[in-house]
């Protein structure tokens, strides 16, 4: 009885170990796994960092994302699906932006395509 306990107790404590509760990647949902610093990279140069935060608040000091959606207000963004998101910005005292799609991801890289571009995240 003795060595089952110990055997439990141990199990537990490397599983708890082995559980990152820091990292919030969670590959199965983008919802999750697009929390956090990116690099925004177009074929062969890269145009600034991103942030998309928990709350739906997206910085993008140089419009890497925004692009043409140029606006005064605050960004942010939303998944759609686990294949797109939007990321907008107030203009003119409403939302503007265009749907981006994803079409693929892991928790270090989002590959995205927007107007016949292909381009990516990469986690920094």
């Amino acid at each position: 009885m003795k060595l089952t306990n110990l055997f439990l107790l141990t199990s537990l404590l490397i599983l708890s170990i082995a559980c990152n509760k820091d990292d919030p990647c969670v590959v199965e949902d983008l919802q999750y796994t697009i929390i956090g610093k990116w690099t925004v990279n177009y074929p062969r140069i890269s145009v600034g960092n991103v942030e998309f935060k928990p709350d739906g608040t997206l910085i993008d000091p140089s419009d890497a994302l925004i692009g043409l959606y140029e606006g005064t207000g605050e960004k942010h963004y939303e998944v759609l699906s686990n294949s797109s998101f939007i990321a907008t910005v107030e203009y003119n005292g409403s939302p503007s932006g265009s749907p981006i799609e994803v079409t693929s991801y892991t928790c270090d890289e989002i590959v995205l395509f927007r107007n016949s571009i292909t381009f990516k995240l990469n986690r920094y």
